[in-house]
């Protein structure tokens, strides 16, 4: 026909993987650019299939082009701001390991109320820090802002990240060989995620087990009242939910 042939898209989707998909999606999607680095210069995406963006929750670094661009696409979605990339900003100002360990514990508040105490606490360590970190969007990376329904609450954007420097090689291939060489990472990742998941003792991890039984431990200083119905009260100190 004289026309040059040319790459379009492929599909690729296991029974399993779908039907489980389906099932537990967890609609996130962590924002890096993809670039592929052969004769294609181009980014290697992902079509989600949405319009607006509703459910979907998206996270990224504070790069201008991202924030202006996911809120003209997906003006309903999402979207959080990696706290990794806040530290690194804020952290010329504030320096040090205490801080350092202030700062995740106020992206890690589960509500508004251990924010508003962490915030004083990491202000007592340095004055303006407080103030410093309400001026950062603070609503887009703690994740006392975060929605439920997303059921992911990372703060930062490391996983999408690593990947992409997994295919750094990957991505300097044809196109075919590319998608290969995704493939094959993405079969031996599985088998040494079977080999880890095969030493556990338990049906869950070493790490959700440290974190339940840390959590059983501080639960035995909380005391509850019945409300009659079907719920309680739980308090300690101050603390009450």
């Amino acid at each position: 026909t004289g026309i040059p042939p040319y790459f379009k898209r492929m599909y690729v989707c296991l029974a399993d993987v779908r039907e489980g998909f389906l099932d537990g999606c967890r609609k996130y999607l962590g924002l890096d650019g993809c670039f592929l680095k052969g004769v294609v210069n181009e980014h290697l995406k992902v079509d989600i299939r949405t319009k607006d963006g509703g459910e979907w929750t998206f996270m990224s670094d504070k790069q201008k082009g991202l924030l202006n661009e996911v809120q003209a696409i997906f003006p309903q979605a999402e979207h959080r701001l990696c706290a990794r990339h806040i530290y690194a900003i804020w952290y010329l100002n504030f320096r040090g390991e205490q801080m350092k360990l202030a700062f995740y514990s106020i992206a890690k508040c589960a509500n508004e109320a251990q924010l508003r105490q962490r915030l004083d606490e990491i202000d007592s360590i340095q004055t303006g820090a407080k103030q410093s970190l309400e001026n950062k969007d603070i609503n887009k990376w703690c994740r006392a802002f975060f929605k439920s329904g997303t059921k992911c609450d990372c703060v930062d954007n490391n996983s999408t990240e690593a990947w992409n420097y997994v295919l750094i090689y990957a991505r300097s291939m044809p196109i075919i060989s590319m998608n290969e060489s995704i493939r094959e990472c993405l079969m031996e990742r599985r088998i040494q995620r079977i080999n880890f998941a095969s030493k556990w003792k338990l049906d869950c991890g070493p790490n959700i087990m440290d974190i339940m039984n840390e959590n059983c431990t501080a639960g035995c200083k909380w005391k509850i009242k019945w409300n009659g119905a079907d719920e309680f009260q739980v308090y300690y100190g101050r603390t009450q939910h």
